[in-house]
């Protein structure tokens, strides 16, 4: 399966400590929710339902828009943006977390690159 994530990628910010909790960045919130609504467009058009096994999962991050590629069971491994990679692929991991699959825990593999 591959979807497009229309937009700059956003990296996972971390969690904000106030007197009333721990609450998560607003704009982290909004790209997790947009990942999963894009994940979930791309999972109904091809009439699927969420992944139990492993999943692979490959990301590339460009300037205007992500490219999400996610494959049924796990295989042997093999742009200028700001932020860590591993931040970018958090977001867009928690995002399909419940869409795709229920856990992020399923990801047996994980490509990033700009």
């Amino acid at each position: 399966m591959i979807f497009k994530i229309p937009g700059k990628p956003i990296a996972k910010q971390r969690p904000r400590v106030t007197s009333k909790g721990t609450y998560t960045p607003e704009k982290t919130r909004e790209y997790e929710a947009r990942v999963g609504l894009c994940a979930l467009k791309a999972l109904r058009e091809l009439k699927k339902q969420k992944l139990l096994g492993n999943v692979r999962v490959i990301i590339e991050l460009g300037e205007k828009e992500t490219t999400v590629r996610v494959f049924e069971a796990a295989m042997d491994p093999k742009t200028k943006t700001r932020g860590d990679l591993d931040n970018y692929a958090k977001s867009i991991l928690d995002g399909m977390q419940g869409v795709l699959f229920d856990d992020d825990k399923q990801v047996s593999y994980l490509e990033v690159w700009r």
